[in-house]
């Protein structure tokens, strides 16, 4: 059946999209956060982008691989197995399976896309992203910095050859 193959693409990619949304806002939160902490730091602050990007690819790669149906189901109790049942069948051609995609073209007819989006935790992640862009550039005219990394990296090589003292990285007021 056609159109039922229509529909399962048409669940994968919306509740894709769905997913990628909600990573893209996780890394983008990751990414200010780590912004903020290297900001305050003598460290490039493109750093945070590493694990922003790492952050991304990994959850990307496990959750897009998810199930779509069984998330489905979840959600809405009436497909409870008919979907996984009817996208398991879906190259076969007899009449009970034909009947079962027909049952389960019309129930998702009741699936609504914003029954998986969830507002208020969106809402929170954007409201702490303008928070955070606000703290960011609230530091930058400050040009505070709390910790000075070059001193403890500088140092690394030497204690790797032997015969360096250790330092607290607080920058001298030179």
């Amino acid at each position: 059946m056609k159109g039922f193959i229509k529909v399962v693409k048409e669940v994968n990619e919306t509740l894709n999209n769905i997913i990628v949304f909600e990573i893209i806002l996780n890394s983008i939160m990751i990414f200010l956060m780590v912004y903020v902490v290297l900001s305050v730091s003598t460290l490039n602050v493109l750093y945070a982008l590493l694990p922003a990007i790492v952050y991304f690819i990994v959850v990307s790669y496990e959750r897009v691989k998810k199930n779509k149906a069984r998330i489905v189901e979840e959600k809405y109790d009436v497909l409870k197995e008919k979907l996984r049942t009817a996208v398991d069948n879906i190259n076969k051609e007899n009449p009970i399976v034909d009947e079962l995609q027909s049952e389960v073209i019309e129930d998702m007819r009741k699936v609504k896309t914003s029954s998986f989006v969830n507002t208020k935790r969106v809402a929170y992640k954007i409201t702490g992203c303008v928070v955070l862009c606000f703290m960011i550039i609230f530091l930058a005219t400050l040009n505070i910095h709390f910790f000075d990394f070059n001193i403890v990296l500088d140092k690394i090589p030497k204690y790797v050859i032997g015969g360096g003292k250790p330092s607290d990285g607080i920058s001298s007021g030179a």
